[in-house]
């Protein structure tokens, strides 16, 4: 849910993949957004104009209006869940990396 309570950010498979949706509040067809391909894990800005999401080991954003979308960072391994705050920063999680623990 954006900060503003204008949309709901989630993802969706279907014969496109997985991808990035956007659906305003006051209309009923999501918007699917371009480059989002294998998205995962979205997250809104403070501001509500952008989103964050995962995809293809890579922290990425993009407009919530459409735009071009930008690698903001490595992260190899899907994270356990993104957060936009309101001091800028984008924070996710990370589990056990596997093996055993003694």
């Amino acid at each position: 849910m954006s900060p503003d309570g204008r949309f709901v950010a989630s993802t969706t498979s279907n014969s496109r993949g997985q991808n990035l949706v956007v659906r305003s509040l006051d209309r009923l067809d999501p918007r699917f957004l371009v480059g989002t391909a294998g998205a995962r894990d979205p997250a809104v800005s403070p501001d509500s104009r952008q989103i964050t999401f995962w995809a293809n080991d890579q922290i990425k954003r993009l407009p919530v209006d459409g735009g071009p979308v930008v690698s903001v960072g490595s992260v190899p391994g899907r994270p356990l869940g993104l957060s936009w705050a309101a001091d800028g920063h984008i924070y996710f999680g990370r589990g056990a990396e596997g093996g055993e623990r003694p």
